[in-house]
């Protein structure tokens, strides 16, 4: 399986960009944006590229939040980025991603953070991002 990047993208708010989404195997689930790493294309090129598919979103400014590996018998990396300075547009979906029934929402992120704890938000990717991203904020667990 082809390297992984996910996105927390935060806004001034302190709100972070969410998608929502039938998956086939997993049924509704909420997530950061993220996907596949394609042939030749950096992390970086594709956080840019599925944050800016998946939710409209350009950022000023990506951070690297760490580098993954998300199963023991896997060389699959999952890339996790901070995205920051953001400017909110359309999203540009792809037809599975319409199938899917894809949507942006703007939750607080402590919020999001708390919905890893419930199980709301299940991929572990999405999981691991967005706790990564709250452990660097000393103030979101205080």
């Amino acid at each position: 399986m082809a390297d992984g990047v996910v996105v927390v993208a935060v806004d001034a708010e302190g709100r972070v960009a969410l998608v929502r989404q039938n998956l086939p195997l997993h049924g509704e689930a909420v997530s950061v944006p993220g996907g596949m790493i394609e042939p030749g294309e950096s992390p970086l090129e594709a956080a840019r590229r599925e944050l800016g598919e998946e939710t409209g979103v350009v950022a000023e400014a990506l951070s690297p939040l760490g580098v993954f590996a998300p199963m023991p018998r896997s060389t699959q990396r999952l890339h996790v980025f901070e995205a920051s300075g953001l400017t909110v547009g359309d999203p540009q979906l792809t037809q599975e991603e319409v199938e899917q029934a894809m949507v942006v929402e703007w939750w607080p992120v402590e919020k999001a953070v708390e919905a890893v704890w419930d199980g709301l938000v299940q991929l572990s990717g999405s999981a691991l991002a967005l706790l990564a991203y709250s452990a660097r904020r000393p103030s979101l667990t205080a």
